[in-house]
């Protein structure tokens, strides 16, 4: 929309207010915040702020965030390297950086997602951001001017937009009146518009004193830009005068709120808007539930555990105040494990007998204190127990992530890492790997694991190739696993390989499940299941707490 700077401030005593504004923040860097319908001229008054500002001989960026996708607005802002992604064939500067030294105009700011608000408010802090799939620190010397159409105050109670960055772009407002509400100036609109067009176009049309003040009572409900096209149209179309006959004909704004209630959303909207407050009850409700486990909160609603958390920060669910400050679990120790728990007492003499060998062992049990505190046991009384214990719960890492977190990664097979990343098998070399949660290791990644448990039996230890990697890994390491799903079924429903449950389950003990007291006694804690997800059957003849050792491992 291009409008002379003159006939936008010099009509109304609002308009001249927002130059006074605008005079005033000249010779400063503050950022600001334009407020306004659709068509008022926000991105006018933005290249006037950076007009009139120091900043003037630097660029003037615009971004409209509501035109780019969700997907690629991150790299849009802050560029990305070579092989950030599928298609990234060489470094993108983003806008940030092409607005160095000048300003940048983020224009309908409303529509960034919320995972990327909170990194744009990272980056008004200090100006410092790295591109995408990069390391390096850039620093930008630049201006930000935002706009929005929306009720920004209603979206932030939606939870669609973050206070915080609302009040870091917020420190000089400007909110521009429509067009409705300064009618005195659409004759000078018009007269300017008239005289662009007829010069652009080669033609002579001209507007009487009665059209002109039809147009003036007019309710411009697309306010300049509508007046904009209006005048283009009667200028282009050889009968232009019968086109803005008929859209002055048309019922007024006001003549039709008067008749019909105003709908401030479109029916798609308040659908869109009822489906993410449904989400969000939902979604709190089960995390209450499980006390914010978000691995059992993900099975629960059945999702991955990746989409879940995108979905938390995209519908802005905090975590809960009465958690915040809780003390953290006392670690009891390996020594007073056994002794202060009379469900551990049971299986002691079955942790000891798996101990002294190096087989890998599934265990079983309902809560993940139990299930790591029994891990570590074994391990404190192995013959590893100098070597590392690497614990890695295979419900809390996307599964995109799991392959390189468990394997590692060689040098720039990710795009910005250019060193080697061992992987947690090779952490855990001489020592002990713990595989929390085995049960939702995806299934190419079980066909990897099974292959390896082979080649361990056959040479007494783990053979592997890294992602990116020309030669075989091999390491000493020592597998514990374990679930509180019942594996046997999973099987049945094709969700776990059988030839690795029975490699995993060489020795398996059953940490008994425990009782109402228990449960009193010691509070899980935020982070840890209340409610058990399958539980462990107890069969008839005592099969709980006793060892099953499969000698043809």
């Amino acid at each position: 929309m291009s409008v002379d700077p003159s006939s936008l401030f010099d009509g109304h005593p609002r308009m001249r207010a927002i130059r006074t504004i605008i005079e005033s923040i000249a010779d400063t860097d503050t950022t600001v915040l334009i407020r306004g319908e659709s068509g008022v001229g926000k991105n006018l008054i933005a290249r006037a702020i950076h007009d009139t500002s120091a900043r003037r001989t630097g660029p003037f960026i615009k971004v409209n965030c509501a035109a780019i996708p969700s997907a690629l607005l991150e790299s849009e802002l802050f560029g990305h390297e070579k092989g950030a992604f599928a298609g990234a064939h060489r470094r993108k500067r983003g806008q940030f950086e092409y607005a160095d030294k000048g300003t940048i105009y983020l224009d309908e700011v409303a529509e960034i997602p919320l995972a990327l608000q909170e990194e744009l408010l990272h980056v008004l802090q200090d100006f410092r951001f790295s591109r995408l799939g990069g390391q390096t620190t850039v620093e930008v010397d630049t201006r930000v001017i935002a706009s929005t159409n929306r009720d920004l105050e209603a979206a932030i109670a939606r939870g669609e937009f973050r206070e915080d960055l609302y009040y870091r772009l917020n420190v000089v407002e400007i909110h521009v009146p429509p067009l409705r509400e300064r009618r005195e100036e659409i004759p000078s609109l018009v007269a300017w518009f008239l005289a662009k067009f007829n010069a652009q176009y080669g033609r002579r049309k001209a507007l009487s004193a009665e059209m002109i003040q039809r147009l003036q009572e007019y309710s411009w409900s697309g306010n300049v830009r509508e007046v904009e096209n209006a005048i283009r149209r009667l200028v282009v179309l050889e009968h232009g005068e019968q086109a803005v006959e008929a859209l002055l004909g048309r019922p007024r704004h006001s003549e039709t709120a008067a008749r019909h209630p105003e709908i401030a959303e479109s029916l798609r909207d308040i659908a869109r808007r009822g489906a993410r407050e449904a989400e969000r009850k939902a979604l709190a409700e089960v995390l209450d539930q499980v006390r914010w486990n978000r691995a059992e909160a993900a099975r629960i609603l059945r999702i991955s555990y990746k989409t879940l958390l995108n979905k938390i920060v995209e519908i802005g669910i905090n975590y809960p105040l009465r958690d915040i400050g809780r003390p953290p679990r006392p670690d009891p120790g390996v020594r007073s494990l056994f002794d202060r728990d009379p469900r551990m007492r049971v299986i002691r003499p079955i942790v000891q007998t798996v101990a002294a060998s190096d087989n890998p062992v599934l265990i079983h049990g309902e809560r993940a204190v139990d299930r790591d505190l029994v891990a570590r046991a074994i391990h404190a009384m192995s013959p590893r127990r100098d070597g590392p214990f690497v614990k890695l719960n295979c419900a809390a890492i996307a599964p995109d992530l799991l392959e390189s977190e468990l394997f590692g990664s060689e040098t720039d097979v990710f795009t910005g890492r250019h060193q080697r990343n061992p992987g947690q098998f090779e952490n855990a070399n001489k020592g002990t790997i713990f595989l929390d949660e085995i049960a939702d290791l995806p299934l190419a990644l079980q066909a990897k694991l099974l292959h390896m448990l082979r080649e361990r039996r056959r040479t007494r230890t783990l053979g592997f190739w890294s992602l990116g990697s020309r030669g075989m890994i091999h390491v000493d390491t020592r597998v514990i696993a374990a679930t509180n799903r019942d594996l046997e079924e999973a099987m049945k429903r094709g969700e776990f390989r059988e030839e690795l449950y029975y490699r995993l389950n060489a020795a398996e003990i059953r940490v008994p499940p425990p009782t109402k007291e228990d449960d009193n006694n010691n509070d899980p804690g935020p982070d840890q299941p209340t409610v058990p997800r399958h539980p462990v059957p107890v069969e008839a003849g005592g099969r709980l707490g006793r060892l099953k050792v499969r000698e043809s491992y």
